[in-house]
């Protein structure tokens, strides 16, 4: 996994939800799991972008199951906007 994407979501994660302690993220759960609702998750794939300076429409993430779902698709967002 890029550190950089991790990171990334892990400080999204955190300024959204607060409440979650991001050190203790198991990325196999759902941000739903955590408790985040539609809204939320959207405004943290969007921050994460912002902080990897990268844009995609949000349809990339369809079907994405779980927070390793949002890293794989932000790490490939970024390799092909190398």
């Amino acid at each position: 996994m890029n550190e950089k994407v991790v990171k990334a979501v892990k400080t999204s994660i955190a300024e959204i939800l607060p409440d979650i302690q991001v050190n203790d993220l198991d990325y196999n759960l759902s941000l739903k799991d955590y408790g985040a609702n539609s809204i939320d998750r959207t405004d943290i794939v969007v921050r994460s972008m912002e902080l990897l300076n990268c844009k995609a429409g949000m349809m990339n993430f369809a079907g994405v199951k779980n927070i390793n779902g949002i890293i794989a698709v932000l790490e490939k967002i970024l390799n092909d906007q190398l």
